[in-house]
């Protein structure tokens, strides 16, 4: 697992920053790698999916971000489902599936 995230959870766990206003998903992939707590959240939650997810943190979140595109875009259902296992790799449907929840909980933006 990445260093910068391991070290962002371990704040997270720690409660540092509680109270200090609402947490707002970042869409984009931060330039140098420092993610923001949702970002982390679903990295953490990809790599319990299947580890090698995680491995490529820059390009798991970019993965989530083309998603996203696609759903924002109108698509849903089984291609949705192909989508994401062709970009992830090495995954099943239900894994897709548990990915895309993952996505719409943490990193697209609400509305």
């Amino acid at each position: 697992m990445n260093l910068r995230l391991v070290w962002l959870l371990a704040l997270i766990a720690l409660g540092c920053g509680a109270g200090s206003g609402p947490v707002m998903t970042q869409p984009t992939v931060s330039p140098g790698g420092t993610w923001s707590v949702e970002q982390a959240a679903y990295l953490q939650s990809l790599a319990r999916i299947d580890e090698g997810l995680a491995v490529d943190d820059a390009r798991a979140l970019r993965g989530a971000e083309q998603t996203c595109a696609d759903m924002a875009g109108g698509l849903r259902g089984r291609e949705l489902t192909e989508r994401v296992r062709e970009r992830l790799s090495g995954i099943d449907a239900a894994q897709a599936r548990e990915a895309i929840t993952l996505m719409t909980q943490r990193i697209c933006p609400a509305g």
